[in-house]
């Protein structure tokens, strides 16, 4: 039920103090952990057994750095979390804010997992497929090649001048980084389909028989291994004639991560999540603010950026139940926004055009138009603040998962009735 094989070992800590802590509900315990306990999959993990146990959070200090003065020293994320088996009556969090070295204090009414402030603490479970749509969010190509199928930027503008015949299966190949930047490599795409025709080419073969020799020489028990017998293909081949994608990792400064479209002869590598055949409807929700918000609530981190999830953030999320007016005006804002960075698009990559201190005027006005019409999709009543917008969408979150649950029941009864019958 909780996997704590997941968790970092100081979740171990937490375990064991509440552990001791149940024999004498009057002692309380603090400890100084990484950020990490409190992001993504380690939350069910470690807190939803702490729950369960009885245990609340009495007080937290957000995200800070820990450094010391070790030569060659890393930065570490941390938190500090106070808890105990006692319902505290004021419980406090402490945190800093961007460019600013003081500690503020915020009374909550309790204090979540995810330490933020909440009536009733909510934990997002991973789920294998969307809570409120059908789409389906896939993972990236992953090469699993020995870097025998990939080229970067130059050497794939040299392979194609020197043999122009190769230009049909050398694709566009783009992940987090590129996509921020507005670059791309290269990369053999190659098919069973096509074989008589890439296989007659000698440099294509050369880099084959290459991934060949890698992918037999790895352990026995990894995909690469596995693929030995075929290696020309990558462990995914997923493409779509336009493809939606998100970096799997995006800077926590910014108020949207960028997500943007791919052609069927650009491939998205395994750092990005890829959502094929998408409509611009679909780029809007996922670019707006309330999904931001989401992503930012839900997802884990690295450091202390934004690593997306399409088990804990995209399956999650509960979209809005927009009827067909407002489905149309979401698709044109949307429409808007591409049109507007393709403005920009020569002079700067989606990473500057999203980065606060650099995002064009109009690009933002447009981002705040498409967020009210999103907005008010769920709800008539303007939002105040992102905390509100969470609320909202926890609210939600918590009323599909009941609701499915009770469906779930309803069969599983009507199973045993007829199971009774026979």
């Amino acid at each position: 039920k909780y996997k704590l094989g997941f968790t970092d070992l100081v979740t171990a800590w937490f375990v064991k103090a509440s552990d001791f802590m149940s024999q004498n509900s009057r002692i309380m315990s603090a400890l100084v952990a990484t950020n990490s306990i409190c992001q993504g999959q380690q939350v069910n993990a470690l807190w939803g057994l702490l729950l369960e146990k009885g245990i609340y959070i009495n007080f937290a200090y957000t995200s800070f750095p820990w450094s010391n003065d070790a030569s060659g020293k890393a930065i570490v994320t941390c938190i500090i979390v106070g808890f105990s088996y006692n319902k505290p009556t004021n419980p406090m969090l402490f945190l800093t804010k961007p460019n600013d070295d003081k500690v503020y204090s915020q009374e909550c009414t309790q204090i979540s997992p995810y330490l933020t402030d909440c009536n009733e603490p909510v934990i997002v479970k991973s789920r294998g497929s969307a809570i409120s749509n059908s789409l389906i969010l896939s993972y990236g190509n992953m090469p699993a090649d020995g870097g025998n199928l990939i080229f970067s930027f130059h050497e794939g503008q040299e392979l194609l001048s020197k043999h122009p015949e190769a230009r049909p299966f050398l694709k566009k190949f783009i992940g987090s980084s590129e996509l921020m930047k507005g670059e791309f490599r290269y990369c053999l795409w190659l098919k069973e389909e096509d074989r008589d025709a890439w296989s007659s080419i000698p440099v294509i073969m050369q880099h084959v028989e290459a991934c060949a020799k890698w992918r037999s020489e790895q352990k026995t028990s990894t995909d690469s291994y596995k693929l030995r017998t075929c290696p020309w293909r990558f462990r995914e081949q997923n493409t779509a004639d336009k493809t939606l994608v998100i970096p799997v990792v995006s800077s926590e400064k910014r108020k949207y991560i960028p997500i943007d479209f791919l052609d069927k002869d650009t491939i998205g590598c395994a750092q990005v999540h890829m959502l094929p055949n998408a409509a611009n409807y679909d780029f809007g929700i996922l670019m707006s603010l309330m999904h931001n918000v989401w992503a930012k609530f839900s997802s884990g981190r690295l450091k202390s950026d934004i690593r997306y999830s399409k088990e804990l953030t995209f399956n999650t999320f509960v979209w809005p139940d927009a009827d067909q007016e407002q489905h149309a005006e979401i698709e044109q804002l949307a429409m808007n926004i591409r049109m507007i960075r393709v403005n920009y698009d020569t002079n700067m990559g989606l990473g500057e055009m999203y980065n606060p201190d650099t995002m064009p005027e109009d690009l933002r006005q447009a981002h705040e138009a498409l967020d009210a019409a999103v907005e008010r999709a769920y709800r008539d009543e303007p939002f105040q603040d992102d905390e509100e917008r969470l609320a909202f969408l926890l609210d939600l979150y918590s009323k599909a998962v009941a609701a499915e649950e009770k469906k779930v029941s309803r069969k599983t009864r009507s199973k045993t009735k007829k199971a009774a019958v026979k």
